[in-house]
């Protein structure tokens, strides 16, 4: 998992991402970037590990989450 999309007050935000280049032209980066984690975990077969690294006060809503959701720790 990236700082390119986040947890940030309980809705999901890209606010950290690396912006496009200029001359592509993207209506709604956000929903681009919430359509590849989709499309990302989406894809194993058996199983999904997920990596979040440990940046303080930048990942730690997101790591909450994804376990309120059923992650489970390794």
């Amino acid at each position: 998992w990236g700082t390119d999309l986040i947890r940030v007050n309980g809705k999901w935000s890209n606010e950290l991402a690396q912006g496009y280049r200029q001359s592509h032209r993207i209506k709604n980066p956000l929903l681009l970037r919430l359509n590849s984690y989709r499309v990302l975990l989406t894809r194993g077969r058996d199983c999904c590990v997920i990596f979040i690294p440990p940046i303080p006060d930048k990942m730690e809503e997101t790591y909450k989450y994804l376990q309120q959701c059923g992650f489970i720790d390794l």
